[in-house]
């Protein structure tokens, strides 16, 4: 079939539109070639200019209506870029968007600098009834900071999340994003553990949603507080690890799944589990931020 015999057809099927629409994909499919590879490049590397500006216009970044400081020596140059393209904790961030009840309580383990805490926190109907747990001393004033300037109501708690003992030795690394209980380093420090169970018991809430990011903790989480988890998390939004000794992302899926949970959500190993025993009929679009 001859380019005449292809135009003509195009004409008689979808009229001069038509023609102008294939002309466009045409005159565009090299671009479209070009694009596609350099946009995964783009969201997959750190972009030294891309934080360079961002340190020499206040160290402060815009991330779902909330503004969040960067200024912390635990967060080298080189990751600013991330906030400010708004790639830092992307999949929890969606999940939060699209799943989080704005009527319950919510329990945080792993707060890092605030940034999902402050995004979870103006979406609440009740801002006061938010626990963030982080084992990190280094961040507590940063998570308190990022709390401050956006005037939100969560309590932060330093402990780790840790069973059978009183306190556990935390891997502290220079950049706090490799921090952790399971994973080693250098340089350790004692934390107070806290579990589920006690924060749910000190402060009356029969059921509340689940946020973990605690790089490996949480398949210690599924193993001693089955319990709790099945009667009291209506939501989990979970961030899976594998851990060599501890269990893999594969066993948190099965772990839940065995507790009654259905996974609604998965993008880059964040999770977001569904407990149809405990969850209340909810439209996502409900939650809805705080101007």
């Amino acid at each position: 079939m001859s380019k005449l015999d292809t135009a003509l057809r195009l004409y008689r099927e979808s009229g001069p539109h038509g023609i102008f629409r294939r002309a466009w994909e045409l005159i565009s499919l090299p671009f479209t070639r070009l694009w596609r590879p350099a946009r995964r490049w783009w969201l997959k590397n750190d972009h030294w200019f891309v934080s360079k500006w961002v340190e020499l216009t206040g160290n402060r970044v815009r991330i779902d209506g909330c503004c969040i400081s960067v200024d912390h020596p635990s967060i080298p140059c080189r990751l600013k870029s991330r906030f400010a393209l708004g790639l830092y904790e992307s999949p929890e961030r969606e999940a939060v968007k699209k799943f989080l009840d704005h009527r319950l309580p919510v329990v945080e383990f792993g707060g890092g600098i605030g940034v999902v805490s402050c995004v979870i926190n103006r979406r609440l109907l009740s801002p006061s009834q938010h626990v963030v747990v982080e084992a990190n001393a280094a961040l507590l004033p940063q998570i308190e900071k990022n709390r401050s300037l956006n005037s939100a109501g969560f309590q932060v708690i330093h402990a780790a999340l840790g069973y059978g003992t009183t306190t556990v030795d935390l891997n502290v690394n220079e950049d706090y994003l490799s921090t952790s209980v399971q994973v080693g380093s250098s340089r350790r420090l004692e934390v107070a553990t806290v579990s589920l169970r006690e924060i749910l018991n000190d402060r009356g809430w029969p059921v509340v949603t689940l946020v973990c990011d605690v790089e490996g903790a949480e398949l210690e989480l599924i193993k001693n507080e089955r319990d709790v988890l099945a009667q009291c998390v209506a939501l989990a939004i979970v961030e899976a690890h594998d851990v060599p000794g501890l269990g893999s992302e594969g066993d948190l899926v099965e772990g839940m799944r065995d507790l009654g949970f259905f996974p609604a959500f998965e993008s880059c190993s964040t999770y977001v589990f569904v407990n149809p025993r405990r969850s209340a009929p909810l439209d996502c679009g409900a939650s809805v931020a705080r101007s």
